[in-house]
Protein backbone atom coordinates (compact mmCIF):
# COMPACT_ATOMS: atom_id res chain seq x y z
CA UNK A 1 0.00 0.00 0.00
CA UNK A 2 2.64 2.40 0.64
CA UNK A 3 4.79 1.26 -2.14
CA UNK A 4 1.56 2.16 -4.52
CA UNK A 5 0.48 5.23 -2.78
CA UNK A 6 4.36 6.04 -3.25
CA UNK A 7 4.42 5.22 -6.60
CA UNK A 8 1.54 6.84 -7.53
CA UNK A 9 3.08 10.01 -6.04
CA UNK A 10 6.29 9.68 -8.28
CA UNK A 11 4.42 9.48 -10.89
CA UNK A 12 2.16 12.80 -10.17
CA UNK A 13 5.21 14.09 -9.96
CA UNK A 14 6.69 13.29 -13.10
CA UNK A 15 3.41 14.17 -14.91
CA UNK A 16 3.69 17.45 -13.39
CA UNK A 17 7.53 18.16 -13.91
CA UNK A 18 7.09 16.84 -17.19
CA UNK A 19 3.60 19.24 -18.03
CA UNK A 20 5.67 22.31 -16.90
CA UNK A 21 8.23 21.35 -18.91
CA UNK A 22 6.01 21.02 -21.81
CA UNK A 23 4.72 24.17 -20.92
CA UNK A 24 8.18 26.07 -21.11
CA UNK A 25 8.61 24.83 -24.45
CA UNK A 26 5.12 26.02 -25.74
CA UNK A 27 5.93 29.56 -24.22
CA UNK A 28 9.95 29.21 -25.68
CA UNK A 29 7.97 28.39 -28.82
CA UNK A 30 5.80 31.21 -28.87
CA UNK A 31 8.14 33.66 -28.56
CA UNK A 32 11.14 32.22 -30.92
CA UNK A 33 9.11 33.01 -33.90
CA UNK A 34 8.80 37.09 -32.82
CA UNK A 35 12.75 37.12 -32.09
CA UNK A 36 13.20 35.42 -35.05
CA UNK A 37 11.00 37.95 -36.70
CA UNK A 38 12.26 40.99 -35.12
CA UNK A 39 16.08 39.27 -36.16
CA UNK A 40 15.14 39.09 -39.59
CA UNK A 41 13.63 42.65 -40.04
CA UNK A 42 16.50 44.05 -38.60
CA UNK A 43 18.58 41.74 -41.14
CA UNK A 44 16.87 43.24 -43.48
CA UNK A 45 17.35 46.82 -42.52
CA UNK A 46 21.01 46.43 -42.38
CA UNK A 47 20.73 45.47 -45.64
CA UNK A 48 18.68 47.68 -47.01
CA UNK A 49 20.60 50.30 -45.43
CA UNK A 50 24.03 48.95 -46.75
CA UNK A 51 21.96 48.59 -50.25
CA UNK A 52 20.91 52.14 -50.27
CA UNK A 53 23.45 53.49 -49.45
CA UNK A 54 26.03 51.76 -52.11
CA UNK A 55 23.31 53.20 -54.64
CA UNK A 56 23.45 56.44 -53.05
CA UNK A 57 27.33 56.47 -53.38
CA UNK A 58 26.79 55.34 -57.06
CA UNK A 59 24.37 58.31 -57.76
CA UNK A 60 26.58 61.10 -56.05
CA UNK A 61 29.26 60.04 -58.12
CA UNK A 62 27.25 60.18 -61.32
CA UNK A 63 25.92 63.56 -60.69
CA UNK A 64 29.72 64.95 -59.41
CA UNK A 65 30.61 63.68 -63.09
CA UNK A 66 27.42 65.60 -64.64
CA UNK A 67 26.11 62.37 -65.87
CA UNK A 68 22.28 63.36 -64.46
CA UNK A 69 20.15 61.08 -66.42
CA UNK A 70 22.15 58.03 -65.13
CA UNK A 71 22.21 59.47 -61.67
CA UNK A 72 18.13 60.18 -61.84
CA UNK A 73 17.72 56.75 -63.13
CA UNK A 74 20.10 55.19 -60.48
CA UNK A 75 18.22 56.93 -57.84
CA UNK A 76 14.78 55.91 -58.76
CA UNK A 77 16.17 52.58 -57.97
CA UNK A 78 17.18 53.40 -55.26
CA UNK A 79 14.24 55.19 -53.69
CA UNK A 80 11.98 52.41 -54.97
CA UNK A 81 13.71 50.19 -52.90
CA UNK A 82 13.92 51.96 -49.64
CA UNK A 83 12.03 55.43 -49.77
CA UNK A 84 12.03 56.25 -46.26
CA UNK A 85 15.96 57.55 -47.14
CA UNK A 86 15.91 61.00 -46.98
CA UNK A 87 19.50 61.38 -48.48
CA UNK A 88 18.30 59.36 -51.62
CA UNK A 89 15.28 62.34 -51.60
CA UNK A 90 17.79 65.17 -51.03
CA UNK A 91 20.10 64.54 -53.80
CA UNK A 92 17.21 63.77 -55.95
CA UNK A 93 15.80 67.58 -55.45
CA UNK A 94 19.53 68.73 -56.65
CA UNK A 95 19.09 66.94 -59.82
CA UNK A 96 16.05 68.74 -60.17
CA UNK A 97 17.65 71.78 -59.62
CA UNK A 98 20.53 71.66 -61.73
CA UNK A 99 17.65 70.48 -64.28
CA UNK A 100 16.23 74.09 -63.70
CA UNK A 101 13.04 72.51 -61.65
CA UNK A 102 13.14 74.48 -58.93
CA UNK A 103 9.34 73.45 -57.88
CA UNK A 104 10.15 70.23 -57.85
CA UNK A 105 13.57 70.09 -56.34
CA UNK A 106 11.66 72.31 -53.28
CA UNK A 107 8.84 69.32 -52.88
CA UNK A 108 11.46 66.80 -52.72
CA UNK A 109 13.19 68.77 -50.21
CA UNK A 110 10.51 68.85 -48.29
CA UNK A 111 9.71 65.27 -48.95
CA UNK A 112 13.48 64.60 -47.28
CA UNK A 113 12.99 67.12 -44.26
CA UNK A 114 9.81 64.89 -43.40
CA UNK A 115 11.89 61.67 -43.17
CA UNK A 116 15.05 63.50 -41.24
CA UNK A 117 15.26 66.86 -39.97
CA UNK A 118 19.25 66.39 -39.00
CA UNK A 119 20.44 66.80 -42.53
CA UNK A 120 21.80 70.63 -42.47
CA UNK A 121 22.12 70.09 -46.67
CA UNK A 122 18.18 70.25 -46.54
CA UNK A 123 17.25 73.55 -45.74
CA UNK A 124 20.56 74.94 -47.01
CA UNK A 125 19.35 74.08 -51.03
CA UNK A 126 15.71 74.83 -49.87
CA UNK A 127 17.20 78.26 -49.27
CA UNK A 128 19.49 77.98 -52.59
CA UNK A 129 15.99 77.95 -53.90
CA UNK A 130 14.35 80.54 -52.52
CA UNK A 131 17.37 82.90 -53.02
CA UNK A 132 16.77 81.77 -57.04
CA UNK A 133 13.04 83.07 -56.63
CA UNK A 134 14.69 86.41 -54.94
CA UNK A 135 12.39 85.22 -51.57
CA UNK A 136 15.85 86.87 -49.88
CA UNK A 137 14.34 87.14 -46.19
CA UNK A 138 13.12 83.44 -46.87
CA UNK A 139 16.00 82.21 -47.94
CA UNK A 140 18.10 83.49 -45.49
CA UNK A 141 15.64 81.71 -42.64
CA UNK A 142 16.71 78.53 -44.30
CA UNK A 143 20.14 79.42 -44.09
CA UNK A 144 20.27 80.29 -40.36
CA UNK A 145 18.74 76.98 -39.80
CA UNK A 146 21.11 74.87 -41.73
CA UNK A 147 23.81 76.63 -39.48
CA UNK A 148 21.61 75.29 -36.23
CA UNK A 149 22.12 72.32 -37.68
CA UNK A 150 25.85 72.54 -38.62
CA UNK A 151 27.73 75.36 -36.76
CA UNK A 152 30.95 74.61 -38.13
CA UNK A 153 30.07 75.25 -41.55
CA UNK A 154 31.26 78.71 -42.48
CA UNK A 155 29.29 78.98 -46.04
CA UNK A 156 26.17 79.01 -44.56
CA UNK A 157 27.30 81.82 -42.44
CA UNK A 158 28.22 83.53 -45.25
CA UNK A 159 25.23 82.40 -47.54
CA UNK A 160 22.79 84.51 -44.37
CA UNK A 161 24.85 87.37 -44.60
CA UNK A 162 24.74 87.34 -48.06
CA UNK A 163 21.40 87.60 -48.06
CA UNK A 164 21.48 90.28 -45.47
CA UNK A 165 22.90 92.02 -48.28
CA UNK A 166 20.53 91.69 -50.67
CA UNK A 167 17.98 93.03 -48.67
CA UNK A 168 20.32 96.36 -48.10
CA UNK A 169 21.23 95.08 -44.65
CA UNK A 170 24.65 96.16 -44.72
CA UNK A 171 25.20 96.33 -41.10
CA UNK A 172 23.24 93.42 -39.76
CA UNK A 173 25.45 91.23 -42.70
CA UNK A 174 29.04 92.57 -40.80
CA UNK A 175 27.18 92.07 -37.31
CA UNK A 176 26.44 88.53 -38.23
CA UNK A 177 29.94 87.61 -39.30
CA UNK A 178 31.78 89.59 -36.51
CA UNK A 179 29.99 87.82 -34.07
CA UNK A 180 31.66 84.59 -35.45
CA UNK A 181 34.92 85.62 -36.75
CA UNK A 182 36.80 84.56 -34.21
CA UNK A 183 35.11 81.51 -33.91
CA UNK A 184 36.37 80.72 -37.35
CA UNK A 185 40.15 81.54 -36.58
CA UNK A 186 41.40 79.84 -39.71
CA UNK A 187 38.87 81.25 -42.24
CA UNK A 188 40.57 83.03 -44.99
CA UNK A 189 36.47 83.61 -46.57
CA UNK A 190 34.52 84.94 -43.77
CA UNK A 191 37.49 87.55 -43.87
CA UNK A 192 37.58 88.58 -47.24
CA UNK A 193 33.40 88.98 -46.85
CA UNK A 194 33.97 91.21 -43.81
CA UNK A 195 36.78 93.07 -45.83
CA UNK A 196 34.09 93.57 -48.34
CA UNK A 197 31.43 94.80 -46.11
CA UNK A 198 33.82 97.56 -45.02
CA UNK A 199 34.89 98.42 -48.29
CA UNK A 200 30.96 98.87 -49.00
CA UNK A 201 30.62 101.00 -46.38
CA UNK A 202 33.86 103.39 -47.46
CA UNK A 203 35.17 101.97 -44.48
CA UNK A 204 38.80 101.44 -45.79
CA UNK A 205 41.22 100.94 -42.85
CA UNK A 206 38.72 98.27 -41.72
CA UNK A 207 38.88 96.50 -45.00
CA UNK A 208 42.46 96.73 -45.29
CA UNK A 209 43.35 95.23 -41.78
CA UNK A 210 40.46 92.48 -42.54
CA UNK A 211 41.96 92.04 -46.46
CA UNK A 212 45.55 91.12 -44.96
CA UNK A 213 44.53 88.81 -42.61
CA UNK A 214 42.88 86.72 -45.26
CA UNK A 215 46.30 87.03 -47.32
CA UNK A 216 47.81 85.86 -44.17
CA UNK A 217 45.78 83.09 -43.64
CA UNK A 218 45.69 82.15 -47.70
CA UNK A 219 48.52 83.89 -49.17
CA UNK A 220 48.00 82.00 -52.59
CA UNK A 221 44.68 83.72 -53.26
CA UNK A 222 45.84 86.20 -55.08
CA UNK A 223 42.31 86.98 -55.98
CA UNK A 224 42.20 88.78 -52.45
CA UNK A 225 45.73 89.99 -52.68
CA UNK A 226 44.15 92.02 -55.69
CA UNK A 227 41.52 93.19 -53.63
CA UNK A 228 43.88 94.83 -50.70
CA UNK A 229 45.52 96.66 -52.99
CA UNK A 230 42.34 97.97 -54.90
CA UNK A 231 41.29 99.09 -51.48
CA UNK A 232 45.23 100.66 -50.44
CA UNK A 233 44.32 102.66 -53.71
CA UNK A 234 40.67 103.80 -52.33
CA UNK A 235 42.16 104.64 -49.05
CA UNK A 236 44.74 106.78 -51.11
CA UNK A 237 47.83 105.22 -49.16
CA UNK A 238 49.82 104.96 -52.58
CA UNK A 239 52.87 103.51 -51.03
CA UNK A 240 51.55 100.23 -49.81
CA UNK A 241 49.52 100.10 -52.53
CA UNK A 242 52.35 100.26 -54.73
CA UNK A 243 54.18 96.96 -53.26
CA UNK A 244 50.95 94.97 -53.19
CA UNK A 245 50.53 95.54 -57.32
CA UNK A 246 54.33 95.26 -57.78
CA UNK A 247 54.06 91.84 -56.35
CA UNK A 248 51.12 91.40 -57.93
CA UNK A 249 52.36 91.56 -61.41
CA UNK A 250 55.43 89.39 -60.66
CA UNK A 251 53.38 86.86 -60.70
CA UNK A 252 53.21 84.97 -64.04
CA UNK A 253 48.89 85.10 -63.82
CA UNK A 254 49.05 89.06 -63.55
CA UNK A 255 51.67 89.74 -65.47
CA UNK A 256 49.84 90.64 -68.87
CA UNK A 257 47.31 92.20 -66.88
CA UNK A 258 47.55 95.57 -68.38
CA UNK A 259 44.80 97.37 -66.15
CA UNK A 260 46.87 96.33 -63.14
CA UNK A 261 49.82 98.20 -64.86
CA UNK A 262 47.39 101.10 -65.24
CA UNK A 263 46.93 101.24 -62.03
CA UNK A 264 50.47 100.70 -60.57
CA UNK A 265 51.66 103.18 -62.63
CA UNK A 266 48.65 105.91 -61.47
CA UNK A 267 49.76 105.23 -58.19
CA UNK A 268 53.63 106.49 -58.95
CA UNK A 269 51.94 109.51 -60.62
CA UNK A 270 50.05 110.31 -57.02
CA UNK A 271 53.11 109.57 -54.89
CA UNK A 272 55.44 111.75 -57.06
CA UNK A 273 57.49 108.57 -58.53
CA UNK A 274 56.71 110.26 -62.04
CA UNK A 275 59.77 108.32 -63.43
CA UNK A 276 58.60 104.90 -62.68
CA UNK A 277 55.29 105.57 -63.72
CA UNK A 278 57.00 106.98 -67.24
CA UNK A 279 59.01 104.00 -67.36
CA UNK A 280 55.84 101.74 -66.69
CA UNK A 281 53.98 103.51 -69.29
CA UNK A 282 57.06 103.58 -71.68
CA UNK A 283 56.83 99.80 -71.22
CA UNK A 284 53.37 99.34 -72.17
CA UNK A 285 53.30 101.21 -75.45
CA UNK A 286 55.88 99.35 -76.54
CA UNK A 287 54.34 96.31 -75.62
CA UNK A 288 51.29 97.40 -77.80
CA UNK A 289 51.55 100.29 -79.85
CA UNK A 290 47.88 100.32 -80.17
CA UNK A 291 46.94 100.87 -76.27
CA UNK A 292 45.35 104.37 -76.11
CA UNK A 293 45.33 104.33 -72.29
CA UNK A 294 48.91 103.67 -71.75
CA UNK A 295 49.47 106.80 -74.54
CA UNK A 296 47.14 108.90 -72.26
CA UNK A 297 49.54 107.54 -69.10
CA UNK A 298 52.63 108.71 -70.93
CA UNK A 299 51.15 112.19 -71.87
CA UNK A 300 50.02 113.09 -68.49
CA UNK A 301 53.08 112.41 -67.47
CA UNK A 302 55.32 114.29 -69.54
CA UNK A 303 52.95 117.17 -69.14
CA UNK A 304 54.01 116.91 -65.35
CA UNK A 305 57.55 116.58 -65.88
CA UNK A 306 56.94 119.93 -68.32
CA UNK A 307 58.54 117.67 -71.21
CA UNK A 308 56.41 119.22 -74.31
CA UNK A 309 58.03 117.88 -77.10
CA UNK A 310 57.00 114.41 -75.65
CA UNK A 311 53.75 115.82 -74.77
CA UNK A 312 53.09 116.69 -78.37
CA UNK A 313 54.30 113.98 -79.57
CA UNK A 314 51.88 111.83 -77.83
CA UNK A 315 48.87 113.92 -78.59
CA UNK A 316 49.46 113.42 -82.35
CA UNK A 317 49.54 110.23 -81.84
CA UNK A 318 46.37 109.70 -79.81
CA UNK A 319 44.50 111.92 -82.55
CA UNK A 320 45.50 109.53 -84.96
CA UNK A 321 44.76 106.22 -82.89
CA UNK A 322 40.82 107.69 -80.93
CA UNK A 323 40.24 110.88 -83.42
CA UNK A 324 36.85 110.14 -81.89
CA UNK A 325 37.82 110.41 -78.16
CA UNK A 326 38.90 113.77 -76.66
CA UNK A 327 42.01 112.90 -75.00
CA UNK A 328 44.57 113.34 -78.04
CA UNK A 329 42.99 117.29 -78.21
CA UNK A 330 42.92 118.47 -74.83
CA UNK A 331 46.48 117.20 -74.58
CA UNK A 332 47.45 119.13 -77.69
CA UNK A 333 45.64 122.16 -76.36
CA UNK A 334 47.71 122.44 -72.80
CA UNK A 335 50.66 122.11 -74.86
CA UNK A 336 49.81 124.80 -77.01
CA UNK A 337 48.81 126.77 -74.04
CA UNK A 338 51.85 126.27 -72.35
CA UNK A 339 53.60 127.83 -75.61
CA UNK A 340 51.51 130.89 -75.55
CA UNK A 341 50.39 129.34 -78.86
CA UNK A 342 46.58 130.29 -77.76
CA UNK A 343 45.06 130.22 -81.40
CA UNK A 344 45.84 127.06 -81.58
CA UNK A 345 45.25 125.57 -77.88
CA UNK A 346 41.92 127.41 -78.33
CA UNK A 347 41.25 124.99 -81.89
CA UNK A 348 42.19 121.93 -79.66
CA UNK A 349 40.02 122.45 -76.82
CA UNK A 350 36.92 123.39 -79.69
CA UNK A 351 37.70 120.02 -80.39
CA UNK A 352 37.40 118.14 -76.89
CA UNK A 353 34.52 120.57 -76.12
CA UNK A 354 32.91 118.41 -79.37
CA UNK A 355 33.59 115.46 -77.80
CA UNK A 356 33.33 115.46 -74.25
CA UNK A 357 29.79 117.65 -73.95
CA UNK A 358 29.65 116.87 -70.70
CA UNK A 359 32.57 118.29 -68.87
CA UNK A 360 33.18 121.37 -67.79
CA UNK A 361 36.99 121.33 -68.25
CA UNK A 362 37.55 121.46 -71.57
CA UNK A 363 34.97 125.03 -71.56
CA UNK A 364 37.53 126.53 -68.57
CA UNK A 365 40.46 125.75 -70.34
CA UNK A 366 39.35 127.43 -73.81
CA UNK A 367 38.37 130.57 -71.75
CA UNK A 368 41.92 130.83 -70.01
CA UNK A 369 43.28 130.68 -73.68
CA UNK A 370 40.85 133.26 -75.02
CA UNK A 371 41.14 135.15 -71.80
CA UNK A 372 44.87 135.72 -72.25
CA UNK A 373 44.90 135.94 -75.82
CA UNK A 374 42.97 139.13 -74.95
CA UNK A 375 39.47 137.86 -76.09
CA UNK A 376 37.41 138.68 -73.26
CA UNK A 377 33.62 137.98 -74.20
CA UNK A 378 34.49 134.50 -75.92
CA UNK A 379 36.09 133.68 -72.99
CA UNK A 380 33.49 135.14 -71.21
CA UNK A 381 30.71 132.77 -73.74
CA UNK A 382 33.12 129.52 -72.46
CA UNK A 383 32.94 130.18 -68.74
CA UNK A 384 29.48 129.94 -69.02
CA UNK A 385 29.31 127.07 -71.17
CA UNK A 386 31.30 125.51 -68.52
CA UNK A 387 29.05 126.70 -65.99
CA UNK A 388 25.75 125.38 -68.31
CA UNK A 389 27.41 122.11 -68.52
CA UNK A 390 28.45 121.62 -64.66
CA UNK A 391 26.32 124.09 -62.46
CA UNK A 392 28.09 122.84 -59.32
CA UNK A 393 31.76 123.74 -60.05
CA UNK A 394 32.79 126.45 -58.73
CA UNK A 395 35.69 127.50 -60.93
CA UNK A 396 34.03 128.56 -64.04
CA UNK A 397 32.10 131.00 -61.71
CA UNK A 398 34.97 132.40 -60.12
CA UNK A 399 36.70 133.36 -63.24
CA UNK A 400 33.27 134.48 -64.71
CA UNK A 401 33.42 136.60 -61.64
CA UNK A 402 36.80 137.94 -61.97
CA UNK A 403 36.97 138.23 -65.69
CA UNK A 404 33.84 140.71 -65.38
CA UNK A 405 35.72 142.82 -62.60
CA UNK A 406 38.29 143.30 -65.07
CA UNK A 407 36.24 143.73 -68.11
CA UNK A 408 35.48 147.64 -69.30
Amino acid sequence: MNSRNNHSWATRCLTTTLLAGASLVVIGCASGPTNHEKNVASAEQRWKDARGGLLLQAAQRQFDAGDLQQSTKTLDDAINYDPSNAKLHLLSARISMEKGLLERSFRQLELAWSLSEKLSEIPYYQGVIQQRWQNYDLARDYYIKAGELEADNVAYLMAAAEMDLALKQNQAALDRLLARVDYFDQNAGIRVAVADIYRMLQDYDKAISYYRQAVLLDPESFTTIEQLANTLMLAERFGEAIGVYEQLLVNDKFASRDDLKQTLATCYVRSGQLAKARKLYEAMRQANAHDVSAWVGLGDVAMKQQDLVTAMRVANRLQNLAPDQHEGFLLAGLCYHQRQDHARAAAMFNRAMALMPQSCEPAILLGLSLQQSGKLEAAAQAYAEAIRRQPQDQRARQLLERLAQVTP
